[in-house]
């Protein structure tokens, strides 16, 4: 059993978070230590739900437990682009979307935990023009939530899992892919299967 403490955040980034990132991050890393011993999903699922300004595509994938979240946002005539990631040994970078990756593991975890079973995860969050006033991580958290209690469209390969969560956005596949940092963690830990 995996103790809490190989969770942990790196130390400088526990000073930045906020009360309710921190309780967030403190739950979802206590539910990891039940998930990790659960066996792994046999399906690919996808989840989606749009809430005040934000499309949320949650996709669970067979694999042992690993975690990104990717976020866009619209400025002006561009995209934005942050992204935070872990595997089973935690977080180990500090993170550059804290809040809404913190509190987007915790409404996924809680699924997890309720199901009883573990899977790689993947969080794509697209922050459209209309999200004019920030309202707090709470609204990633419960949007979030949300998605995980829709009935899941079910996929026969991660590609396609992808290729389902951002069909309704208006940020491409390839996009999303080339800002984040999934298949990099997939082969790492197809690598440290032979260790």
């Amino acid at each position: 059993m995996k103790s809490l403490s190989s969770f942990a955040t790196p130390l400088a980034a526990l000073f930045l978070l906020s009360p309710s990132v921190l309780a967030d991050q403190i739950v979802s890393n206590n539910l990891m230590t039940k998930i990790l011993e659960y066996s792994v999903i046999d399906s690919f699922n996808v989840f989606y739900f749009n809430h005040l300004g934000n499309l949320f595509s949650v996709i669970l994938f067979p694999h042992r437990w690993i975690f990104e979240m990717q976020e866009a946002w619209h400025s002006n005539s561009s995209i934005g682009f942050g992204n935070d990631f872990e595997n089973s040994q935690g977080i180990d970078h500090d993170p550059a979307i804290a809040g809404a990756y913190f509190a987007g593991k915790l409404a996924v975890t809680e699924y997890l935990e309720k199901i009883q079973k573990q899977s790689g995860v993947m969080i794509f969050r697209e922050i459209q023009p209309e999200y004019a006033v920030p309202v707090g991580v709470w609204q990633v958290r419960e949007g979030i939530r949300q998605a995980m209690k829709t009935s899941p469209q079910e996929t026969h390969s991660l590609d396609e899992a992808i290729e389902f969560a951002t069909k309704k956005m208006s940020i491409s596949k390839n996009e999303w892919l080339l800002h984040g940092n999934m298949f990099n963690l997939l082969k790492q830990s197809a690598i440290s299967d032979f260790f």
